[in-house]
């Protein structure tokens, strides 16, 4: 019994370290997709596939799992609105080898697009889903995955 209960604890502070971490994260890479699944463990492994490729998951499953990522990462609030605020500087911290100004051009720019569906669609996954859809849109227009998807 004793040993259950100190690998569950064990578990418990496993997930809490990986979310506290979750936040630092330098450039998305597809490890850091394989972390935020173990954080929000319902997305499939198709739709994990597609996000690390770069794109946008579009079933149920993966807008959910968009919703959880951003909520992790704080980018969305518990709720499920947008943080615009700590969207941007996540963005900035996420993004280091382009400008402040550009990361918060684009993330404006999406921000700008999807906010006056925000009241209709706050706490569904479909507000994470339109979002990371202007987002992917944007940043690959500003060659955001360029190397990446130059080695396809």
């Amino acid at each position: 019994m004793f040993a259950i209960l100190n690998f569950k604890s064990f578990l418990l502070c496993f997930a809490c370290l990986l979310i506290s971490n979750i936040q630092q994260i330098d450039s998305y890479s597809k490890k850091d997709f394989d972390t935020l699944a173990l954080v929000c463990p319902n997305v499939t492994k198709e739709d994990l596939d597609i996000c690390k490729n770069f794109e946008v998951p579009d079933s149920p499953s993966g807008k959910c799992f968009l919703r959880c990522a951003l909520q992790t990462m704080g980018m969305m609030t518990k709720s499920g609105g947008i943080d615009k605020d700590n969207s941007i500087q996540t963005m900035i911290k996420s993004w280091p080898n382009f400008s402040a100004e550009l990361n918060t051009k684009i993330f404006t720019k999406c921000y700008d697009q999807v906010h006056p569906l925000e009241n209709e669609l706050t706490g569904t996954c479909e507000l994470a889903y339109k979002l990371m859809k202007c987002l992917n849109v944007e940043t690959r227009h500003n060659g955001y995955y360029k190397d990446f998807l130059k080695n396809r």
